[in-house]
């Protein structure tokens, strides 16, 4: 058997055969099964295996139209919560290696998924209906690292890690337009939400906008020192906000290209961005630093911060109601604020960060597994994390 690794273990009944596979390979068939008949633990095992201990790394995430469901993009596949209860309804499997973007389709009825961290780096369009879905790209060279649906659902633009910008038409399957201007790792593509325009920002610092209908470069926006990691557009679609590791949240006028405002960090990266209700709130997360910040649009100041109680923030999405948000981090932690009152209502957890080195006790009662970060230990009768140790240096 080929060893594959993942940022999750699995449980063998002999633990010297866990010893050989240790990190769980993913089944390459479709596969979907319903939370509530069974454990997480239980759920899309491989052959041979007995449990799985935590749900894999998780590295992007979508909430669904109708704010039922999060869609959670895992090392072992795609999780799919109950955004109520945070309960685990479905698991979807069928990517040969680890999932690295998600995206609703405005109906809510599909799901897209991009691969990579491996040899494949395709794009899945996904039924949620009946978890079967069909393959849109199986031949790119690039992880794909990024996906927006337009606001219609006939089209979905797709970022990489070779610097392609993929517009796809939904209809038929096949690329509408290959989007040029990016020669490095293509880190965020938006939708504008009147459908006219795809945005992308990449490693070279440079952000590009294309006519959706033409395929046509509109504007370049230059101005960002460093990385832009992430796009937000306005609901209006007249500003397009970027993040970046230089520290700053800028927001440019979509129209003309020019800089309408810059907002200072500290010189922190800015990881995630998201606009509020009505555009006026413009929110930000830093995976360096465990709070939420909420900025004024017209001011450039912040005017609330959330305290994040375990770890920083990676991605943050608005709810359709706008009336919740929800924060992620690398370390496997997922966070639903009520805006309202500005407290958390929920929390899921179980997943884990990336998984580099494991080892038994001699009883085979608990197993240390360990990210490079801190060590976890689990134990195995239970099927149950038990603690995390960590350097106070």
């Amino acid at each position: 058997m080929k060893e594959r690794h993942h940022e999750i273990f699995t449980v063998f009944s002999n633990p010297k055969l866990f010893l050989d596979y240790a990190i769980a390979v993913l089944c390459p068939t479709t596969f979907l099964v319903n939370a509530h008949a069974e454990d997480a633990t239980q759920i899309g095992l491989p052959e041979g295996s007995i449990a799985r201990l935590g749900k894999g790394a998780i590295a992007d995430m979508a909430i669904s139209p109708d704010g039922k469901q999060l869609a959670v993009a895992s090392s072992i596949g795609i999780w799919l919560y109950d955004t109520q209860t945070g309960d685990e309804n479905t698991l979807l499997t069928g990517h040969e290696t680890s999932v690295r973007s998600v995206a609703f389709s405005p109906d809510g009825i599909f799901l897209a998924s991009g691969s990579g961290l491996g040899h494949d780096k395709s794009i899945r369009l996904w039924d949620t209906r009946t978890g079967k879905h069909i393959v849109l790209l199986s031949d790119n060279r690039g992880d794909i690292r990024t996906l927006s649906f337009s606001p219609d659902g006939l089209s979905l633009v797709s970022g990489d890690d070779m610097g392609n910008v993929i517009l796809w038409d939904l209809t038929t399957g096949e690329r509408k337009h290959a989007l040029s201007g990016f020669y490095q790792q293509v880190l965020s593509v938006v939708f504008s939400p009147d459908g006219k325009t795809v945005a992308g920002a990449a490693l070279d610092e440079t952000i590009l906008s294309w006519d959706v209908n033409t395929g046509q470069r509109k504007h370049s926006f230059v101005g960002h020192t460093d990385w832009i990691i992430t796009l937000a557009f306005s609901s209006d679609s007249t500003m397009l906000a970027s993040g970046s590791q230089d520290g700053t949240i800028r927001l440019w006028d979509t129209n003309s290209g020019q800089l309408k405002q810059t907002y200072l960090r500290q010189g922190k990266e800015i990881d995630t961005i998201a606009f509020g209700p009505g555009g006026n709130i413009l929110a930000s997360g830093i995976n360096l630093s465990r709070k939420i910040e909420f900025w004024n649009v017209s001011t450039g100041k912040v005017t609330e911060e959330y305290q994040i109680p375990k770890g920083g923030v990676s991605r943050i999405v608005y709810s359709p109601d706008k009336k919740s948000l929800v924060s992620m981090n690398r370390s496997g932690r997922i966070y639903f604020w009520d805006l309202e009152t500005g407290k958390v209502r929920l929390t899921i957890d179980g997943h884990t960060s990336r998984v580099r080195r494991i080892a038994y006790s001699k009883d085979g009662k608990t197993l240390a597994s360990t990210s490079g970060i801190g060590i976890d230990l689990w134990d195995i009768p239970s099927l149950s994390h038990k603690t995390t140790l960590k350097s106070n240096k």
